[in-house]
C-alpha cells in the first residue's frame, strides 16, 4: 500500500517531520496481474510530479511500473482545514491520464515522470507548441520512457529515452513522442514504440524567472556511463528549450560534482558516487538557487573497499538514502550555467535514510552503521528518519520552483515526497511520505 502521511506544520532547522496517521493514496481506476495470475487494484510504484498551483491545489502526477500496466495517473490534494499543506484527496480514485501500453502489449514499457510545467503562472500568456500540428498549450510534460527491447545486456543497456506530452486541461494529454536535438535532422518520434534520440534516465524540469525551459538528465546509455567511470564525473547534464519548440534540447554541460558524494563508513573517506540517480531540480527565485534530490546505495564501492561489495546492491536499482543539495545559480536569476562550472561546490542540506545500512549477507554486507564524518549544510551527518529511501520528489509550482511553504520568511522550507521502504531488502512494499523541512541557503 503506498501511502501519504500528513506532517506537521511547525519545522525547525534540525528536523525532518512524519506523524503516524497516514492518508492513504487512492487505488488507481484500473487493474494490473498481481503474482497469484489474479487482478488486483494498481498503486502508483515510482516516481511522482507534484504541483502547486496558485489555489493552493496540489496536483499530483503518479508513474505506475507494473510492467503489463505502464500509465500515469492523476489524483489533486486540497487544503481543506486552511491549514497550508494537503489533507484531503479530490477523487475517490486516481484517474489515468495517460496510458503507455504498447501495441503489442507483449513488449513492455517504464515510464518515469518527469515534471508537469505550466509557464503562464510565471510569464503571462507562455504557450508550448507542439511540433506535429503547431497548437500551443498551456501545459507540458518530459519523462523517461524505456522500452523493455532496450534491455540487453551487456551489448545494449539503454535506460531510457526523454518524452513529452502537452495538455489543455492536466487530465487530456497528447500523445507522447521523442526529444530531438537543436541543430539536427531528426524528428520526434513515437514514444511508446520507438527508441528516442535523447537517451536518458531520469528527467527533471522547470523555469528559472524567464520562459526557457531547464531540463536536468542522467546519462540513459549505461554502457556509456560504465565505460566513462563514477569517480569525478556526475554523468548528469542541463539541457534548455524554447517554448516554441519545446521538444528541440540544447546541452549546455554536465553538472558540477563538487561536494557530491555518498557517504562511507570508514570516517573521513567518500566514495566517488557522482551521478544524481532518481534525481528532481527546482529552482528557488529568491535567491537563483538550484536544488537537487538524488538516491545512492549505502554502503556502496566501486573498488570494493567496503563490507558491501560492487556485486551486491546495483547503483542505479537499490538505493536506500536521499539527499538533498543546493547552489546559488547566478545573479540574473535566468542564467543558472554556475552549475555546470565544476569549481562550484554543492551544498549539503540533508542526508536520509533509515539507521543503518544494507544489512543482506548475499550482498557482504553487515548492517552498517551510519556516518558522520562530512557533515551536512546544518553541522549533522546523515540523519535517520526510519526508512530506506528509493526517490525524493519536491513540491514545485507550476513553473517548476519550489514552493517556500513559508512564504515572506527569511527562510525557506521546502515541502517534498519520499518514497520509503521499511526495509529495502524485506519488501518491495513503498509507502510514500510528506516531509518538510528547511535549507541552510
Amino acid at each position: 500500500m503506498i501511502c501519504l502521511l500528513a506532517i506537521n506544520h511547525a519545522v525547525d532547522a534540525q528536523s525532518i517531520f512524519n506523524v503516524p496517521n497516514p492518508t492513504y493514496v487512492p487505488d488507481s481506476d484500473f487493474n494490473r496481474m498481481g503474482g497469484s495470475g489474479l487482478a488486483v487494484p494498481a498503486h502508483p510504484n515510482f516516481s511522482v510530479a507534484a504541483v502547486r498551483a496558485p489555489d493552493g491545489t496540489i496536483h499530483t502526477y503518479f508513474s505506475h511500473n507494473w510492467g503489463d500496466t505502464p500509465r500515469f495517473t492523476y489524483n489533486a490534494w486540497l487544503d481543506t482545514n486552511g491549514d497550508g499543506l494537503p489533507d484531503t484527496w479530490s477523487l475517490s480514485k486516481n484517474v489515468t491520464v495517460l496510458d503507455e501500453t504498447r501495441s503489442d502489449p507483449n513488449k513492455g514499457l517504464t515510464v518515469a515522470l518527469g515534471s508537469v510545467l505550466r509557464g503562464s503562472d510565471l510569464v503571462p500568456g507562455l504557450r508550448y507548441t507542439d511540433p506535429a500540428t503547431g497548437i500551443q498549450y498551456p501545459i507540458v510534460m518530459y519523462f523517461v520512457a524505456q522500452r523493455h527491447e532496450d534491455i540487453n545486456p551487456p551489448s545494449l543497456i539503454i535506460a531510457g529515452h526523454l518524452c513529452y506530452s502537452f495538455s489543455s486541461d492536466g487530465l487530456h494529454w497528447t500523445h507522447p513522442m521523442t526529444a530531438v536535438w537543436a541543430g539536427s535532422s531528426q524528428q520526434p518520434k513515437d514514444c511508446n514504440e520507438q527508441r528516442g534520440d535523447i537517451l536518458v534516465e531520469e528527467v527533471s524540469a522547470f523555469h528559472t524567472n524567464d520562459s526557457t525551459l531547464h531540463l536536468i538528465t542522467v546519462e540513459g546509455d549505461i554502457n556509456a556511463l560504465i565505460s566513462r567511470g563514477f569517480g569525478g564525473r556526475t554523468n548528469t547534464f542541463h539541457l534548455t528549450a524554447s517554448p516554441s519548440a519545446p521538444h528541440r534540447m540544447s546541452f549546455l554541460g554536465e553538472l558540477s560534482p563538487a561536494n557530491v558524494q555518498d557517504f562511507k563508513p570508514a570516517s573521513p573517506s567518500f566514495d566517488n558516487y557522482h551521478p544524481f540517480v532518481n534525481l528532481d531540480a527546482g529552482f528557488e527565485s529568491v535567491t537563483h538557487s538550484v536544488y537537487m534530490l538524488r538516491s545512492y546505495p549505502y554502503p556502496f564501492d566501486e573498488a570494493q573497499q567496503l563490507p558491501c561489495s560492487v556485486n551486491g546492491p546495483f547503483y542505479a536499482t537499490w538505493p536506500n538514502r536521499g539527499q538533498v543539495y543546493w547552489m546559488w545559480g547566478g545573479s540574473s536569476g535566468t542564467n543558472i550555467d554556475r552549475i555546470t562550472n565544476w569549481s562550484n561546490p554543492w551544498t549539503l542540506d540533508y542526508d536520509l535514510g533509515r539507521s543503518v545500512g544494507w544489512t543482506a549477507p548475499q550482498y557482504w554486507c553487515g548492517g552498517t552503521p551510519l556516518s558522520t564524518a562530512k557533515p551536512d549544510a546544518f553541522g549533522r551527518g546523515q540523519r535517520v528518519v526510519g526508512h530506506d529511501i528509493d526517490y525524493m520528489n519536491v513540491v514545485k509550482t507550476t513553473a517548476g520552483h519550489l514552493w517556500d511553504t513559508r512564504a515572506g520568511s527569511t527562510v525557506l522550507s521546502y515541502l517534498f515526497l519520499y518514497a520509503g521502504y521499511d526495509n529495502r531488502e524485506l519488501s518491495d512494499a513503498v509507502d510514500l511520505y510528506w516531509g518538510e523541512m528547511t535549507s541552510a541557503r
